[in-house]
């Protein structure tokens, strides 16, 4: 327990901590989610489909999926509306695995493994 100056028990010590594990859930439960949805793309695509997963994906993992780009040499980007499909759909597997660097990166692996054997 944490005590101010005054020997009152100090609770947003904790709080911001329960908040900041909160978000953090809600965090890789959104990550997994899209996970998902790019795994369904990969089965059966569509246009559309294709562009709103990645585009869903980006949003929750942006540092991740940025830095494979970078790693994989892509250095002129366009918008997925003017890529081609085949582009698109490689894609797909790419940014699955910033998702899944995202998730691990704040639940572990074990973890990240157990909870999507569960989905």
């Amino acid at each position: 327990m944490n005590f101010d100056e005054r020997g009152v028990h100090n609770m947003s010590d904790s709080l911001n901590e329960y908040c900041a594990e909160a978000n953090d859930l809600k965090d890789v439960k959104d990550a997994m989610d899209n996970i998902q949805k790019l795994r369904a793309q990969m089965k059966n695509p569509t246009r559309d489909g294709m562009i709103k997963a990645l585009r869903d994906a980006k949003i929750s993992a942006l540092m991740e999926i940025s830095a494979l780009e970078m790693a994989q040499g892509a250095t002129n980007w366009v918008p997925f509306s003017e890529a081609s499909d085949s582009t698109l759909y490689t894609l797909l597997g790419q940014y699955e695995r910033g998702l899944r660097l995202h998730c691990i990166a704040k639940i572990g692996e074990k973890a990240f493994n157990e909870q999507m054997i569960r989905k």
